[in-house]
């Protein structure tokens, strides 16, 4: 099943996250991928195992099954070729630098003997809260990569993100030395120095640089990408209905997500 119908939301601007959906999944098609969503991390975890010589161990918040989802990009032969996780944080007590102080923001629960510690670097902004997506795991293989995969995959995750959690925030966790400019071709807006992680066991997480953008800036870097996704689906038939078809925007149902599995429908 198609990635546009596994999807199931109520919230954000509709029109304009339905349309950016259909093109993201389109121009995902064009590059040589096709999306879809998962919540099955044994899965994932055994595509991060195969492919361990590029792909380092994924973070165990994305491995938490709760309000966790997964986007998987497939060749042609349907083997695995990018993917990309996101969990939900509801901040609606406390704050994101208490989270990330205490470890809860990584562990489900926290071991007494865990000998590990948040050394914050930088103020977090109190103002990141509410409902919050963390987006992370990104793997791309090495012969998919340049073809602007990244970019694709983030933005389709935030456009799901408002759709279906009415997301406040999203945020991520980079290395120090990421170029701003990477950064913003990623869709976020705002950067600080973020924190050490001591004893975490693998040694580039050690130092992570926070990046996070607010609803505004989501939405509005979503219409940025809209029209440069069209401009690249120029001839492809999608083009017309993202342009003049509202009534496209039917094919997502309307009913809120709710908890439940179904093999070729996931709903998180």
């Amino acid at each position: 099943m198609r990635l546009p119908n596994q999807i199931t939301m109520h919230h954000g601007p509709q029109m304009l996250l339905a349309r950016s959906i259909f093109a993201i999944d389109a121009v995902a098609e064009q590059r040589g991928v096709s999306l879809e969503i998962s919540t099955d991390l044994e899965m994932v975890q055994e595509i991060n195992r195969r492919h361990s010589d590029s792909w380092s161990p994924i973070m165990p918040n994305l491995l938490m099954p709760e309000q966790t989802f997964w986007i998987i990009g497939r060749d042609a032969d349907g083997e695995p070729a990018v993917t990309m996780g996101c969990r939900r944080y509801a901040i609606e007590k406390g704050s994101l630098s208490e989270i990330l102080a205490d470890l809860s923001f990584f562990y489900a629960t926290i071991h007494p003997d865990l000998d590990e510690r948040v050394e914050l670097l930088t103020v977090v902004p109190d103002y990141i809260s509410g409902q919050v997506a963390y987006v992370g795991g990104m793997w791309t293989r090495p012969d998919f990569r340049r073809r602007g995969l990244a970019a694709v995959m983030t933005r389709i995750v935030h456009a799901i993100c408002l759709g279906v959690w009415n997301t406040d925030h999203a945020i991520s966790l980079v290395r120090p030395e990421l170029p701003d400019g990477v950064l913003s071709a990623y869709g976020y807006r705002n950067t600080a120095a973020g924190f050490k992680w001591h004893g975490c066991e693998k040694a580039s997480r050690s130092r992570m640089r926070l990046i996070w953008s607010d609803k505004t800036g989501l939405i509005s870097d979503l219409e940025s990408y809209l029209d440069m996704a069209v401009e690249e689906l120029q001839g492809n038939t999608l083009t017309t209905g993202l342009r003049e078809t509202p009534d496209r925007v039917d094919r997502f149902p309307t009913r809120p997500f709710e908890a439940e599995r179904q093999q070729n429908a996931v709903v998180v």
